[in-house]
């Protein structure tokens, strides 16, 4: 009797460990999710080879420079705002990677050949 009822709380406790790792890795950053975003974007503008790259390239700086406004670890490469402590980094980057993309898919639209 003893040996099912361990069993039994092996199986559950095993259960719940791999939910629990499952749904933590399942779990993208903001990062990833822009980036898919940015692919979502230029597949609809039928964008290829070297925009694509620039344009993510473009994405990636304006996240960074966003992010480096509000935590002032590393070296901004664009951004001259001042440094604003305590704003959410997570926010900053997804309006930076949403301006930057509204942006360049107003120009990427007229730019490509169809």
């Amino acid at each position: 009797m003893q040996k099912g009822v361990i069993m039994k709380h092996s199986t559950v406790i095993a259960i719940a460990i791999f939910i629990a790792v499952a749904t933590g890795t399942a779990r993208a950053d903001t990062v990833t999710d822009w980036n898919q975003t940015a692919i979502e974007v230029m597949k609809v503008a039928k964008v290829t080879a070297n925009p694509w790259s620039r344009t993510l390239a473009m994405m990636h700086v304006a996240m960074s420079d966003a992010v480096n406004s509000v935590q002032d670890c590393y070296t901004r490469y664009v951004a001259t705002v001042p440094v604003l402590p305590g704003a959410s980094a997570e926010a900053a980057a997804v309006a930076a990677a949403r301006q930057t993309l509204l942006q360049l898919r107003a120009k990427l639209t007229y730019e490509q050949p169809r």
